[in-house]
Protein backbone atom coordinates (compact mmCIF):
# COMPACT_ATOMS: atom_id res chain seq x y z
CA UNK A 1 0.00 0.00 0.00
CA UNK A 2 1.48 3.60 -1.21
CA UNK A 3 2.39 5.94 1.53
CA UNK A 4 -0.33 8.29 0.24
CA UNK A 5 -3.32 5.43 0.34
CA UNK A 6 -1.96 5.00 4.59
CA UNK A 7 -1.81 8.52 5.58
CA UNK A 8 -5.24 8.87 4.21
CA UNK A 9 -6.44 5.78 6.05
CA UNK A 10 -5.04 7.54 9.41
CA UNK A 11 -6.36 10.33 8.79
CA UNK A 12 -10.49 8.12 8.31
CA UNK A 13 -9.09 6.54 11.41
CA UNK A 14 -8.73 9.48 13.57
CA UNK A 15 -11.91 11.50 12.59
CA UNK A 16 -13.31 8.06 13.31
CA UNK A 17 -11.91 8.06 17.40
CA UNK A 18 -12.68 11.89 17.54
CA UNK A 19 -16.42 11.14 16.84
CA UNK A 20 -16.38 8.20 19.21
CA UNK A 21 -15.07 10.53 22.17
CA UNK A 22 -17.57 13.24 21.59
CA UNK A 23 -20.29 10.88 21.40
CA UNK A 24 -19.13 9.06 24.38
CA UNK A 25 -18.90 12.86 25.79
CA UNK A 26 -22.20 14.29 24.93
CA UNK A 27 -24.07 10.91 25.97
CA UNK A 28 -22.55 11.22 29.42
CA UNK A 29 -23.87 14.71 29.93
CA UNK A 30 -27.31 13.73 28.61
CA UNK A 31 -27.46 10.40 30.60
CA UNK A 32 -26.55 12.42 33.46
CA UNK A 33 -29.29 15.16 33.33
CA UNK A 34 -32.22 13.11 31.88
CA UNK A 35 -31.91 9.51 32.53
CA UNK A 36 -31.51 6.47 29.91
CA UNK A 37 -35.60 6.89 29.02
CA UNK A 38 -35.13 10.43 28.68
CA UNK A 39 -32.56 10.73 25.79
CA UNK A 40 -32.55 9.76 22.36
CA UNK A 41 -30.05 9.04 19.74
CA UNK A 42 -31.13 11.98 17.95
CA UNK A 43 -30.27 14.44 21.22
CA UNK A 44 -26.59 12.37 21.57
CA UNK A 45 -25.94 13.10 17.86
CA UNK A 46 -27.07 16.63 18.25
CA UNK A 47 -25.20 17.42 21.27
CA UNK A 48 -22.12 15.82 19.62
CA UNK A 49 -22.32 17.93 16.57
CA UNK A 50 -22.46 14.83 14.33
CA UNK A 51 -25.10 12.67 12.45
CA UNK A 52 -27.32 10.27 13.56
CA UNK A 53 -25.48 6.90 11.73
CA UNK A 54 -22.62 7.71 13.60
CA UNK A 55 -23.78 5.86 16.63
CA UNK A 56 -25.00 2.96 15.30
CA UNK A 57 -21.70 2.97 13.69
CA UNK A 58 -19.65 3.02 17.05
CA UNK A 59 -22.11 1.33 19.84
CA UNK A 60 -24.26 -0.36 17.41
CA UNK A 61 -27.69 1.02 19.19
CA UNK A 62 -28.82 3.81 22.22
CA UNK A 63 -28.45 1.02 24.99
CA UNK A 64 -24.61 0.14 23.49
CA UNK A 65 -23.77 3.85 24.11
CA UNK A 66 -25.32 3.63 27.67
CA UNK A 67 -23.08 0.70 28.72
CA UNK A 68 -20.08 2.28 26.49
CA UNK A 69 -20.42 5.63 28.88
CA UNK A 70 -20.85 2.93 32.32
CA UNK A 71 -17.75 0.97 30.87
CA UNK A 72 -15.38 3.99 30.51
CA UNK A 73 -16.40 5.24 33.87
CA UNK A 74 -15.39 1.48 35.43
CA UNK A 75 -12.21 2.00 33.67
CA UNK A 76 -11.40 5.39 35.16
CA UNK A 77 -12.20 4.26 38.58
CA UNK A 78 -9.71 1.12 37.98
CA UNK A 79 -7.17 3.59 36.84
CA UNK A 80 -7.43 5.80 39.97
CA UNK A 81 -7.96 3.20 42.57
CA UNK A 82 -5.37 -0.13 41.18
CA UNK A 83 -2.25 1.51 42.85
CA UNK A 84 -3.68 1.80 46.28
CA UNK A 85 -5.85 -1.83 45.92
CA UNK A 86 -2.59 -3.31 44.73
CA UNK A 87 -0.69 -1.90 47.92
CA UNK A 88 -3.29 -3.15 50.07
CA UNK A 89 -2.96 -6.79 48.55
CA UNK A 90 0.63 -6.66 49.14
CA UNK A 91 0.71 -5.94 52.99
CA UNK A 92 -2.03 -8.70 53.54
CA UNK A 93 0.73 -10.87 51.75
CA UNK A 94 3.43 -10.14 54.65
CA UNK A 95 3.35 -12.76 56.82
CA UNK A 96 5.51 -10.44 59.29
CA UNK A 97 3.12 -7.27 58.33
CA UNK A 98 2.37 -4.93 61.29
CA UNK A 99 -1.07 -3.72 62.31
CA UNK A 100 0.55 -0.18 61.43
CA UNK A 101 0.93 -1.28 57.87
CA UNK A 102 -2.29 -2.71 57.52
CA UNK A 103 -3.59 0.44 58.70
CA UNK A 104 -1.64 2.32 56.65
CA UNK A 105 -2.97 0.61 53.75
CA UNK A 106 -6.79 0.78 54.75
CA UNK A 107 -6.16 4.53 55.24
CA UNK A 108 -4.34 4.61 52.10
CA UNK A 109 -7.46 3.00 49.82
CA UNK A 110 -10.13 5.24 51.65
CA UNK A 111 -8.08 8.60 51.05
CA UNK A 112 -7.54 7.51 47.21
CA UNK A 113 -10.83 6.70 46.70
CA UNK A 114 -12.39 9.80 48.40
CA UNK A 115 -10.17 11.79 46.18
CA UNK A 116 -11.16 9.87 43.14
CA UNK A 117 -15.19 10.56 44.45
CA UNK A 118 -14.27 14.15 45.14
CA UNK A 119 -12.32 15.28 41.96
CA UNK A 120 -14.79 13.09 39.77
CA UNK A 121 -17.14 14.74 37.04
CA UNK A 122 -20.41 15.83 38.57
CA UNK A 123 -21.81 13.15 35.67
CA UNK A 124 -20.88 10.43 37.18
CA UNK A 125 -22.26 10.54 40.81
CA UNK A 126 -25.86 11.52 39.16
CA UNK A 127 -25.59 8.35 36.61
CA UNK A 128 -24.68 6.70 39.28
CA UNK A 129 -27.91 7.62 41.44
CA UNK A 130 -30.04 7.42 37.85
CA UNK A 131 -28.24 3.38 38.11
CA UNK A 132 -28.76 2.90 41.69
CA UNK A 133 -32.70 4.13 41.46
CA UNK A 134 -32.95 2.09 38.55
CA UNK A 135 -30.38 -0.58 37.84
CA UNK A 136 -29.32 -2.11 34.57
CA UNK A 137 -27.19 -4.79 33.34
CA UNK A 138 -24.50 -2.06 32.18
CA UNK A 139 -24.25 -0.98 36.44
CA UNK A 140 -22.18 -4.34 35.79
CA UNK A 141 -18.39 -3.60 35.44
CA UNK A 142 -19.01 -0.64 37.86
CA UNK A 143 -19.75 -3.34 40.51
CA UNK A 144 -17.39 -5.28 39.65
CA UNK A 145 -14.78 -2.81 39.75
CA UNK A 146 -15.31 -1.53 43.34
CA UNK A 147 -15.68 -5.01 45.09
CA UNK A 148 -12.17 -6.26 43.20
CA UNK A 149 -10.36 -2.98 44.06
CA UNK A 150 -12.17 -1.09 47.09
CA UNK A 151 -14.56 -2.88 48.84
CA UNK A 152 -12.72 -6.45 48.87
CA UNK A 153 -9.58 -5.36 49.89
CA UNK A 154 -11.15 -3.21 52.12
CA UNK A 155 -13.12 -5.74 53.54
CA UNK A 156 -9.85 -8.12 53.57
CA UNK A 157 -7.69 -5.61 55.80
CA UNK A 158 -10.85 -4.80 58.57
CA UNK A 159 -10.88 -8.55 58.96
CA UNK A 160 -7.63 -8.88 59.48
CA UNK A 161 -7.41 -6.40 61.78
CA UNK A 162 -10.48 -7.35 63.44
CA UNK A 163 -9.49 -10.86 63.53
CA UNK A 164 -12.53 -11.57 62.08
CA UNK A 165 -13.37 -14.26 59.02
CA UNK A 166 -13.08 -11.88 55.65
CA UNK A 167 -17.20 -13.26 54.55
CA UNK A 168 -18.63 -11.93 58.17
CA UNK A 169 -21.36 -9.82 58.35
CA UNK A 170 -20.01 -7.32 60.32
CA UNK A 171 -16.83 -7.24 58.04
CA UNK A 172 -18.93 -6.34 55.15
CA UNK A 173 -20.87 -3.91 56.56
CA UNK A 174 -17.88 -2.17 58.22
CA UNK A 175 -16.02 -1.70 54.43
CA UNK A 176 -19.44 -0.68 53.40
CA UNK A 177 -20.10 2.24 56.16
CA UNK A 178 -16.29 3.11 55.32
CA UNK A 179 -16.86 3.92 51.98
CA UNK A 180 -20.72 5.52 52.17
CA UNK A 181 -19.10 8.32 54.62
CA UNK A 182 -17.39 9.99 51.64
CA UNK A 183 -20.42 9.01 49.34
CA UNK A 184 -22.76 11.42 50.81
CA UNK A 185 -20.58 14.50 49.39
CA UNK A 186 -21.16 13.45 45.84
CA UNK A 187 -24.70 11.91 46.40
CA UNK A 188 -25.86 15.21 48.26
CA UNK A 189 -23.76 17.80 46.86
CA UNK A 190 -25.23 20.48 46.91
CA UNK A 191 -27.11 20.10 50.41
CA UNK A 192 -23.45 19.44 51.43
CA UNK A 193 -22.25 22.65 49.95
CA UNK A 194 -24.67 24.60 51.19
CA UNK A 195 -24.58 23.34 54.93
CA UNK A 196 -20.65 23.84 54.98
CA UNK A 197 -21.76 27.19 53.12
CA UNK A 198 -19.36 26.25 50.61
CA UNK A 199 -19.75 27.16 46.77
CA UNK A 200 -17.49 24.12 45.98
CA UNK A 201 -14.94 21.27 46.94
CA UNK A 202 -11.92 23.35 46.18
CA UNK A 203 -8.50 21.06 46.60
CA UNK A 204 -7.50 22.79 50.22
CA UNK A 205 -11.27 21.70 51.21
CA UNK A 206 -11.04 18.17 50.00
CA UNK A 207 -7.65 17.42 51.85
CA UNK A 208 -9.66 18.71 55.19
CA UNK A 209 -12.43 16.42 54.48
CA UNK A 210 -10.03 13.07 53.92
CA UNK A 211 -8.02 14.65 56.85
CA UNK A 212 -11.32 14.02 59.23
CA UNK A 213 -12.30 10.99 57.39
CA UNK A 214 -8.09 9.66 58.61
CA UNK A 215 -8.93 10.51 61.75
CA UNK A 216 -12.03 8.62 62.32
CA UNK A 217 -10.19 5.49 61.25
CA UNK A 218 -7.78 5.75 63.20
CA UNK A 219 -10.28 5.99 66.14
CA UNK A 220 -12.14 2.71 64.91
CA UNK A 221 -8.47 1.32 64.73
CA UNK A 222 -5.87 2.75 67.27
CA UNK A 223 -2.17 2.50 65.59
CA UNK A 224 0.02 0.07 66.78
CA UNK A 225 2.49 -2.41 66.29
Amino acid sequence: MMEKDQHKIRKVQARGEETKKRLLEAATRLFSERGFDGVSTRDIAAEAETTLPSIPHHFESKEGIYQAVLASIAEEITARLATASARAMDVLSKKDATKREKLEALDHLLSTHARSILQSRPEWARLMVHEQLHPSAALTPITRVLEQYLVGPLAKLIADLRGLHVKCVEVRLEALVLVGRILIFRTARHSSLHIMGWEEFTPSRIERIIEMLSSNLYRLFPKGD
